[in-house]
């Protein structure tokens, strides 16, 4: 009957809805990645399988990059491993050498300054084998950081893949919430009427109007067994009045003498009054309910073309206090007359 603005709840609901599907897909690619990175990347189709496939390639050109910067250092270090081998040969050589011309110079068959020159070579031989035996432990130590730094290339994808993982699984419940209260608002959008009736009243006529949280959009008259009246009492009144009270009902536009009398229950009171803009009471509200076959026996003795509505004036008429002549006089004879006997 009635349909509530929706279209920033819908596009807020769009956009959740967006919002979600690309986080589980993500969570989804994330798994698969985790599982098995290169059966995920050979696999990517869609755009954040493509994305997650792209940091894997760039992971696995990076591992390879430190895999080979490793391996050649190795092979560095095994040449220089080969060259300091020979040259240990060739040193063992040259002091045997030496040995030997000690011997000679001693015995002056061999001169002192070809002794020196060979001395010079064998000590700069030794220089160039200790400085080979440092470059081979740098180039080990650097071999082993391009293990370490594959390594951790690898584990650094595995913690990124993990981080995405966390923040997703910590997004998407309050994402689930939010796009379950906008689907409930925009299913609730149409306001639908409890009953089949007719429309006898509206609150917002006007095109475009927004009613306030609370206020009445429509009244509806509908046909059913149950008859209902509701009335106010004057404060001065209520005292005499309670639930369960059975009075008649009429109908003050209509000639009472031809219409049958329609009897009436009262259902339920307002324990409190209701009140003016000032603060006064204004009166109790109550709920009556109306005898079935007298308003069927009403409707069918009402004037042609006459159509019960909600909000029609009537009128509700409850037997109170009884006060009778006898009261008036003889109470009080009896009253008085009682108080002096206990004198």
């Amino acid at each position: 009957m009635v349909r509530m603005e929706t279209a920033s709840q819908s596009a807020q609901l769009a956009e959740i809805t967006d919002q979600v599907a690309v986080l589980m897909q993500e969570s989804s690619a994330v798994q698969e990645y985790l599982e098995n990175s290169q059966a995920a990347a050979a696999a990517a189709s869609s755009v954040i399988e493509r994305r997650f496939a792209a940091m894997y390639r760039a992971v696995v050109l990076d591992i390879q990059a430190a895999r080979a910067q490793g391996e050649a250092l190795r092979r560095q270090a095994a040449v220089l491993e080969a060259r300091v081998a020979a040259g240990q040969d060739q040193r063992s050589s040259m002091r045997d050498r030496y040995e030997r011309q000690v011997g000679l110079v001693e015995k002056g068959r061999f001169r002192a300054a070809e002794q020196d020159a060979l001395f010079e070579t064998l000590m700069e031989l030794e220089g160039d084998l200790s400085s080979d035996a440092a470059q081979i432990i740098s180039l080990g130590s650097q071999a082993r950081q391009a293990v370490i730094v594959a390594s951790s290339a690898e584990a650094r994808f595995r913690s990124e893949l993990l981080t995405v993982l966390a923040v997703n699984e910590k997004r998407l419940p309050e994402l689930r919430r939010q796009k379950i209260d906008l689907e409930a608002f925009v299913q609730a959008a149409d306001v639908r009427a409890p009953a089949a009736g007719v429309v006898s009243g509206l609150s917002f006529s006007t095109r475009q109007m927004f009613a306030p949280r609370g206020e009445t959009l429509m009244v509806l008259t509908g046909e059913g067994s149950r008859y209902q009246a509701a009335f106010t009492v004057l404060p001065a009144q209520i005292d005499q009045l309670d639930a369960g009270m059975e009075g008649l009902l009429t109908l003050p536009g209509l000639p009472q003498r031809n219409l049958p009398r329609v009897r009436a229950v009262i259902r339920s009171l307002s324990p409190s009054a209701r009140r003016d803009a000032e603060g006064a009471p204004v009166g109790y509200d109550g709920l009556a309910e109306l005898n079935a076959a007298d308003v069927e026996a009403l409707r069918a003795a009402a004037p042609a073309g006459m159509r019960f509505s909600i909000d029609m004036p009537l009128s509700l008429i409850f037997p109170g206090r009884e006060t009778t002549f006898a009261d008036y006089l003889i109470a009080p004879f009896f009253g008085f007359l009682g108080k002096a006997l206990q004198d």
